[in-house]
């Protein structure tokens, strides 16, 4: 769970000036910058406090020191910082400062109800010994992860559209690269769409795009497919997901479609919907569960055209992504 925050409570201190106040009885606790007989920039407190605490007399003004005609004054700053002043009269005013009521843990709950997602990378490991070949991986999670004992044993049923962020790291070749992009994912629950079957607990497909890497536009479209065919159902009975990432255009040969850039990708629901418990049917008492998290990646080799292999190119996306219904 997130922490939880907690704060004391601070009074309320209206706004106030003053004018020609004198030093004595007060606190001079910086003198600010010296002109002709004058300090402006002074920081200055009614009284002796002279540290912000919750009492009218220990907010700090801000002004100038001035020496009234006449009157013999000084000013001078120890080694520790101490001010003393006399002869002085203090212009100057403060802001005012809000109430802030006092926040327990009690009244603030932990909040499981978040989602964490992204990649780690070390650019300094390398098995060979050189020094320059980076490791890194992608990681997702959130506070509640919904399963079925979520909802009791009650299926979830229909469609969620999911819209989120993702990011990682892209490499081609031998350059290393963050990225960022969108996500978006659809849920049909409790359903294989080609089949109408209701026995499966359904599939969520979905698509990286719009990808940045290095502040460059790619172009590049990473899709998050299920498992095998369309109709496979990919959302276990944990609320766990898995299935294939593909990316560029796929090329058929017979009955065998391949794609240039491949991979996998997983993930978990989260963030369950309570039991609304307003029908007598148990597959209406939730919605789909609000969030989905999980990380992806695909990689492929582009032929350069030469008759060296060593030339052939190697690009890959490892990244996390997180989505909000």
């Amino acid at each position: 769970p997130q922490n939880v925050p907690t704060r004391a409570a601070v009074t309320g201190v209206a706004a106030k000036d003053l004018v020609n106040t004198g030093v004595s009885g007060n606190t001079v606790a910086k003198l600010g910058s010296k002109s002709g007989t004058s300090y402006t920039g002074v920081t200055f407190y009614e009284g002796s406090v002279t540290i912000d605490d919750d009492t009218d007399t220990g907010l700090a003004f801000t002004g100038t020191l001035t020496c009234p005609d006449g009157t013999a004054c000084s000013a001078s700053t120890d080694s520790n910082g101490a001010v003393t002043a006399t002869g002085y009269v203090f212009t100057g005013s403060r802001a005012a400062r809000a109430a802030v009521t006092e926040l327990t843990e009690a009244a603030n709950p932990v909040n499981s109800e978040y989602l964490a997602f992204g990649f780690w990378m070390d650019e300094d490991n390398d098995d060979a010994g050189s020094g320059t070949t980076p490791d890194f991986g992608a990681l997702a999670g959130g506070g509640s992860a919904v399963t079925t004992s979520t909802y009791g044993g009650a299926p979830v049923t229909g469609t969620a559209t999911y819209r989120g962020a993702a990011t990682g790291v892209y490499t081609q070749g031998s350059s290393v690269d963050y990225f960022q992009g969108d996500a978006k994912l659809t849920a049909n629950f409790g359903k294989k769409p080609a089949t109408g079957d209701d026995t499966d607990l359904g599939t969520i497909t979905g698509m990286i795009n719009n990808i940045m890497a290095g502040g460059v536009a790619t172009g590049d479209v990473i899709n998050l497919n299920t498992d095998a065919t369309p109709d496979d159902g990919n959302i276990s009975n944990v609320g766990a997901i898995s299935g294939n990432a593909r990316m560029g255009a796929a090329k058929v040969s017979g009955d065998v479609v391949t794609y240039p850039y491949n991979g996998t990708w997983s993930g978990q629901f989260y963030n369950g919907t309570p039991d609304d418990g307003t029908t007598d049917d148990v597959s209406e008492h939730h919605v789909a569960p609000r969030s989905v998290a999980g990380t992806f990646g695909v990689t492929g080799t582009d032929d350069m055209g030469t008759t060296a292999t060593t030339d052939d190119v190697t690009t890959s996306y490892v990244g996390a992504f997180g989505a909000h219904k």
